[in-house]
């Protein structure tokens, strides 16, 4: 199966919970307000991708690059960001913030 390519979506507010995106590319995808909880995007591409106040509980975000992404008042809770590139990233705040990021930045 290929990954999903998805560049430039608009997918706001769209319910994709349990989705399967693995690998896929959503750079440039607009994912505002969309509930994505126990999704799985491993390893996907969510370059420039507007998340602001996307529902990310449970989701595999491992390796995935979100390079220059928005995340801002996103729900992170439970989220697995484990080797994700959040570079350029606006994090603005978080209205769950994931455990691992906060263990992470204590060190």
């Amino acid at each position: 199966m290929r990954p999903p390519v998805l560049v430039g979506s608009n997918l706001r507010g769209a319910d994709l919970s349990e989705a399967n995106l693995q690998e896929g590319n959503l750079s440039k995808a607009n994912l505002e307000a969309a509930i994505l909880q126990g999704a799985n995007l491993q390893g996907a591409f969510l370059v420039n991708s507007n998340l602001q106040g996307t529902e990310l509980m449970g989701v595999n975000l491992q390796e995935a690059v979100l390079l220059e992404a928005n995340l801002q008042e996103a729900s992170l809770r439970q989220a697995n960001l484990e080797r994700a590139r959040l570079g350029g990233a606006n994090l603005g705040f978080f209205a769950y913030p994931p455990e691992k990021v906060y263990s992470t930045l204590r060190q």
